[in-house]
């Protein structure tokens, strides 16, 4: 990496320090990435949140169904046309329930993808502000007034 001064105003701010960027050389390592990292688990977690309700709905549902399909059978056999329908009712909400199920779970693994590739870029920032700590504590004393390099 290398620690180059800020172009333009080289004002100090209070305690003498001076402004500096940081470029890290092959490294997609970005303010930028790290944005566009939280929207993405913003928005996996908003997309959580509306499945996980969805599939709660759909699930009661489904119980209801179930129940009431249940309750048609035990009719009279003139009710087994209608007790057919919600056969067919119940099985098409089972299929969109699998559906739902799936979406949640690929929805969960970007979420947790999202969540690793952040922890990733918080260790290698932390690593590269221990790095440039270190750098600046070691060249600190030949950067102070009077000294020579």
């Amino acid at each position: 990496f290398d620690v180059t001064p800020v172009s333009g105003n080289q004002a100090t701010t209070p305690g003498g320090a001076r402004h500096v960027a940081l470029r890290v050389r092959r490294s997609d390592f970005s303010l930028t990435a790290l944005e566009y990292l939280l929207a993405e688990k913003r928005s996996l977690a908003d997309n959580l949140a509306k499945v996980s309700g969805a599939l709660a709905s759909l699930q009661t549902s489904v119980k209801e169904q179930f129940e009431a399909a249940a309750d048609a059978r035990a009719g009279a056999k003139s009710h087994e046309s209608a007790s057919q329908r919600w056969r067919t009712r119940a099985e098409e909400l089972e299929r969109e329930n699998a559906t739902l199920r799936e979406q949640l779970r690929r929805s969960d693994a970007l979420r947790a993808q999202g969540h690793q590739s952040l922890e990733a870029l918080r260790a290698e920032f932390e690593a590269l502000t221990r790095d440039l700590a270190n750098e600046t504590s070691w060249t600190g004393a030949a950067s102070m007034p009077g000294a020579r390099r």
